[in-house]
């Protein structure tokens, strides 16, 4: 993908990618993000073990990259209630990835509209010696799951 201050534009190889559709199309300077809260979810960080809570629940991210010796799943502090249609995101690689965690100044206050989600990562393909299929960790959010329907049944 074209990083956005440089301009610079696919590689040749890249662009074979782009054309078979393993990679993304860089003129739109699409991102790939994990998808955190949906509609609903309080996303709250960090608890006293450094981990990221949903719906008072925290929760383990094996996929999450800390970089320098950080222990804690974000450097920035937040708490948030993502509104219904919309989602929360944040990068893998928590302490260099300008995720909805720094965009809650904006208008749309860090949250994407369900709506400009274009589609689902599925294999990391670039570079080569990285290629790997991606995983959705159904277990990372099952704690959440199960206290949010435990939540509804006592309302």
């Amino acid at each position: 993908m074209a990083h956005p201050d440089r301009g610079e534009g696919p590689d040749p190889f890249e662009q074979v990618l782009q054309t078979v559709g393993l990679a993304a199309d860089t003129s739109n300077q699409y991102l790939v993000k994990r998808v955190i809260g949906v509609g609903g979810d309080r996303v709250k960080c960090c608890d006293a073990n450094g981990l990221v809570t949903i719906n008072g629940v925290p929760i383990k991210e094996p996929y999450v990259f800390l970089s320098g010796g950080n222990t804690r799943a974000s450097g920035m502090d937040f708490d948030v209630t993502v509104p219904e249609g919309s989602i929360w995101v944040m990068g893998d690689n928590r302490y260099g990835s300008r995720d909805s965690r720094y965009h809650q100044e904006d208008p749309g206050k860090g949250f994407v509209k369900e709506s400009e989600v274009v589609g689902r990562a599925f294999v990391l393909n670039w570079p080569l010696n990285r290629f790997t299929w991606l995983g959705d960790y159904p277990d990372t959010f099952a704690g959440v799951v199960a206290e949010t329907e435990r939540q509804k049944q006592q309302q």
